[in-house]
């Protein structure tokens, strides 16, 4: 497995501090979180420059003209390119996607598209079925295990065992907790904030079972960007979470590797 430390984890430090860090807590490489595509470039040669390789760019658009720009400063550095998950109000789906493969084709990059509760492509199954006849090497999944509502009347396993999941090129690796507010007026509220791998409400351990049967050898991205946190949160839980999956997927591939033998 590769593991990218997510650099938004890092609470705005220095490309140099971040990759640091992320090499400390015993990453493999960098997923390079880009906000804005203004100074991307000089963002970007910083990271190439540091003491971690980016292993993939996650931009915080989807558009094609952004995943051109990206691309071209990535040439030859970077193979994955993660979009934002198109919002539910997307248009012309079947052209966008077809733009989004011919961009990422000419360039010589990967396109990652990922699924989200929010946006329009909200399940695994969606972005099965919608990747099913494009090359792979131009575009791929990126699953959000922690994006995947389940019922509650299944076994994790058991319910897996039954999910079309896309091919993938990454996996994010995020996990959260529901925390409860009061607000004026003395509502009280539910609100989702970043949480362990080990402690959150995502079914970690079913789904690495699950992507170690099918042969996943990706890129684990591990952290969110948008998740809320509490300051000093993010590097903490980086470090912790690092720890859980490389014991948990260590386990998950035993069965894999006794079923193939």
């Amino acid at each position: 497995m590769i593991a990218a430390a997510l650099t938004a984890q890092f609470d705005d430090a220095p490309p140099a501090d971040v990759a640091a860090q992320a090499q400390e807590a015993g990453y493999d490489a960098l997923d390079v979180w880009v906000a804005d595509l203004d100074g991307l470039r000089e963002s970007l040669a910083a990271y190439f420059d540091s003491a971690l390789p980016p292993a993939l760019v996650s931009l915080a658009e989807h558009q094609p003209s952004a995943l051109r720009t990206a691309a071209r400063v990535c040439r030859g550095r970077v193979r994955f390119i993660r979009s934002a998950p198109w919002p539910p109000t997307a248009a012309r789906l079947s052209a966008l996607l077809t733009e989004l493969v011919a961009v990422a084709r000419g360039e010589g990059v990967t396109f990652l598209m990922p699924h989200h509760s929010a946006g329009w492509c909200r399940e695994p199954a969606q972005l099965a079925a919608l990747l099913a006849d494009q090359p792979p090497e131009a575009v791929r999944a990126v699953l959000a295990p922690d994006q995947v509502a389940r019922p509650r009347d299944l076994p994790p396993t058991e319910w897996l065992a039954r999910l079309p999941l896309p091919a993938a090129g990454a996996v994010a690796a995020a996990n959260f907790k529901w925390v409860s507010e009061l607000s004026p007026g003395n509502v009280r509220s539910w609100a989702p904030r970043l949480a362990p791998l080990s402690h959150g409400l995502t079914p970690w351990a079913a789904w690495l079972e699950r992507l170690a049967a099918d042969g996943f050898d990706g890129v684990f991205t591990l952290g969110d960007a948008l998740l809320p946190a509490a300051a000093g949160d993010r590097p903490r839980t980086a470090r912790d979470d690092l720890r859980y999956l490389r014991r948990a997927w260590r386990s998950a591939n035993r069965p894999a590797r006794a079923a193939a033998g």
